[in-house]
């Protein structure tokens, strides 16, 4: 499976190679949020300015939360960026729905399409599809890009995501965890963003950087019986079957690792004793790199930014090389790809 197009916006980066520039500086873009936590200490977000986003189309069916409208600006500023010919099938990596809370909008669909004015073209939305899967989505979703792919069903799709930690409910709910993170508080950096990728098995069809084209691995799937809303431990084995999964469409040694880790704690066990169980497919010299620490947490947005970060990076040298990314949401959700560089000289 190839990329034929990409998209991103994030807080560092509204093009995939701005994003990668920006990311290779070291550049971060946190702020003091209009959130709280419950002890009433300030929130620090990762924002992406409002200045760059489009406005919102008047839509009096649109729920009144800052939530929906950031999912709405992000969303149609990605797509935006996207060449498409034809209406294609998308599929959608939204935020996880966390245990007690209120579920998101079921006519979600009905309101992007508003939003998207002339670019709703782009999408057939009678095979438009968004699921709650937090930061695993929009690897899981490869998976059934890929059997659409296959089978025919169609000949290019879409894969998304995008997420918004600007929702007082989530913000209640993690704050409460002390997650956030805040002054006094090591938590991880709340954030926000939205990216997409347009799809293809013919290579003809595949986006030309450097000389090579970008070819995604059938992703890895697993379940962690001890995430982090179970009381059975975590010992990393669906983050590891994830890994391995991936690994095995591959021959070539791993030389570069990225993934959404976002500096909490709870997940460095998880994360190296993963990586060492599969240490065997992954070269000594290879590199590990975490773009949440200068996007911040892009919750169902990671997976898809992760791919375009890592397929700039890939196309720099001009040579056949391999890197696994990774996954894991906070529940059970565990997801690996492997992206290579196909040379076409």
């Amino acid at each position: 499976m190839y990329i034929a197009d990409m998209s991103v916006v994030t807080p560092i980066g509204n093009t995939a190679s701005e994003l990668h520039n920006n990311y290779q500086n070291n550049a971060v873009n946190f702020v003091l949020s209009d959130f709280y936590t419950e002890q009433g200490l300030q929130i620090t977000m990762g924002e992406v300015d409002d200045e760059q986003l489009p406005s919102l189309v008047k839509d009096p069916s649109r729920p009144k939360s800052v939530y929906y409208a950031r999912l709405l600006k992000l969303a149609s500023q990605a797509l935006n960026q996207l060449s498409s010919s034809s209406p294609l099938p998308c599929l959608l990596a939204m935020t996880e729905q966390y245990p007690s809370l209120p579920k998101f909008h079921p006519d979600f669909a009905k309101l992007l399409k508003k939003q998207l004015k002339e670019d709703e073209r782009k999408i057939d939305w009678g095979r438009f599809k968004h699921y709650s899967l937090g930061r695993a989505g929009g690897f899981a979703l490869l998976d059934l890009a890929l059997k659409s792919l296959n089978t025919n069903i169609a000949q290019q799709i879409l894969v998304g995501g995008i997420d918004s930690y600007q929702n007082t409910d989530v913000i209640k709910h993690l704050s409460g965890r002390h997650r956030l993170m805040a002054e006094g508080i090591n938590g991880f950096v709340p954030s926000e963003g939205a990216g997409f990728l347009r799809l293809t098995l013919n290579k003809n069809e595949a986006l030309i950087k450097n000389g090579g084209i970008i070819a995604i691995t059938p992703p890895g799937l697993s379940m962690e019986n001890g995430h982090l809303y179970s009381e059975q431990p975590n010992r990393g084995q669906g983050l590891t079957a994830a890994i391995k999964q991936a690994l095995q469409y591959t021959d070539t040694p791993i030389t570069q690792v990225f993934s959404c880790f976002n500096g909490e704690s709870l997940s460095i066990s998880e994360n190296s004793s993963a990586l060492l169980r599969n240490k065997e497919k992954i070269s000594e010299k290879s590199t590990e790199n975490s773009l949440a620490k200068n996007t911040g947490d892009l919750g169902a947005a990671s997976g898809i930014v992760l791919i375009a970060n890592a397929a700039e990076q890939l196309s720099l040298h001009g040579y056949n090389q391999t890197y696994l990314l990774y996954t894991a949401s906070d529940q059970a959700h565990r997801s690996a790809v492997c992206l290579q560089f196909e040379s076409l000289t």
